[in-house]
């Protein structure tokens, strides 16, 4: 694949995880009833992951 496309990959994804992470660390720490925060941390974990290592690959 472009090393060009897969930073761009990477970039939209470090961009959408980040905001994702922050909501749900405030409501994993305000005590949210639902379960639904910690997936979303999980999945937003992933995608910053996923990002930083499409970055560093090439």
């Amino acid at each position: 694949m472009n090393s060009t496309f897969l930073k761009f990959i990477a970039v939209f994804l470090l961009i959408t995880g980040s905001p994702f992470l922050l909501y749900s660390t405030v409501m994993s720490v305000t005590n949210e009833p639902s379960k639904k925060p910690l997936g979303v941390l999980g999945v937003t974990f992933l995608m910053i992951v996923t990002g930083i290592i499409l970055v560093f690959k090439n």
